[in-house]
């Protein structure tokens, strides 16, 4: 038999084998690579929704303390 050169197989059963470990194994590592994608894309969801509450809570909080300044000076200049 001839031996395996670089892209040629020499039909052995084994050549066969071989390749079909290789795209199992292509196959395994594209599909941890799809799963991990989904993963990052789930964390930064959540960190996206969460800043965005955050954000959102803050804002109200400093509208409320100038309602309520804005209101006190109100008061002061009335006295």
């Amino acid at each position: 038999m001839e031996p395996e050169v670089r892209g040629r197989t020499t039909g052995h059963p084994a050549d066969i084998s071989c390749r079909d470990l290789f795209c199992s194994r292509r196959s395994a590592v594209a599909s941890s690579l799809s799963e991990i994608k989904a993963a990052i894309a789930g964390v930064n969801e959540y960190i996206t929704s969460t800043s965005t509450a955050a954000a959102v809570e803050e804002q109200s909080i400093v509208t409320q303390d100038m309602s309520t300044n804005m209101q006190r000076a109100s008061a002061e200049l009335a006295a």
